[in-house]
């Protein structure tokens, strides 16, 4: 059946118009980068988490699973590790050619998402888009975050963070336990594929919220579409 203009409200071509906004932030945020003008990663990202890449990238052309890393000390575990692992998606970019640009579109990608899960996050707990696209901008593109571009790992946690919060909210709203799955996955990817500090902390987060939403009830929030 062909979807028609006329068979979804306005509210949500609004919302739609809303997110597509913030997915493509990034790349006028970073406009030089994205036009290949400049890199994105620079210090530890550039000299030490980078020659990872192309080792696991090498290591899979050849048909091999890179678990091991001789080139670091006196060699470490590269599977999972948190710097550069073949767990973490983000990381997947670098099989089409580990170069700067690809480096780049790494960290647009967990920035977009990161925007994206504070967007859906601030609808779910009723925020209007005005509000909701503020939310999103404030959290994605603070400073913090732009600053972190030194450590991809670190970007990729922080952009997992709002999702996580946002599946605990539908969780407890929607009493659906459907949505432990995709909220265990995303838990995962944190735990084998990013930086250790933000996980803690984004955890600590999440099971403090948790504890709040129990505690206070008040049942699910309103339909973000209706307002009801």
């Amino acid at each position: 059946m062909r979807l028609s203009r006329g068979s979804i409200s306005r509210q949500t071509w609004a919302d739609l118009f809303c997110l597509g906004l913030l997915l493509l932030l990034p790349a006028f945020f970073f406009w030089r980068e994205a036009l290949g003008r400049r890199g994105l990663g620079d210090q530890d990202a550039a000299f030490w988490i980078f020659p990872i890449y192309k080792f696991f990238v090498t290591s899979v052309r050849n048909g091999k699973l890179p678990l091991w890393y001789p080139d670091q000390y006196g060699g470490v575990p590269i599977f999972a590790q948190w710097q550069g692992g073949l767990l973490d998606p983000f990381n997947w970019v670098h099989l089409a050619g580990p170069t700067s640009q690809t480096l780049t579109v790494s960290f647009l990608l967990a920035i977009a998402l990161a925007l994206a899960g504070t967007w859906w996050y601030a609808r779910l707990v009723g925020l209007n888009r005005r509000a909701s696209l503020v939310t999103a901008i404030v959290y994605g593109l603070n400073g913090f975050v732009v600053a972190r571009t030194i450590y991809p790992v670190f970007i990729h946690v922080i952009a997992l963070f709002p999702l996580i919060l946002a599946l605990t909210e539908k969780l407890y709203g929607d009493s659906r336990w459907g949505y432990v799955v995709p909220g265990a996955l995303v838990v995962a990817w944190q735990v084998f594929a990013g930086h250790p500090q933000p996980l803690v902390y984004s955890s600590l987060v999440v099971i403090a919220y948790s504890i709040f939403r129990v505690l206070t009830g008040g049942g699910p929030r309103r339909n973000i579409v209706t307002g009801k």
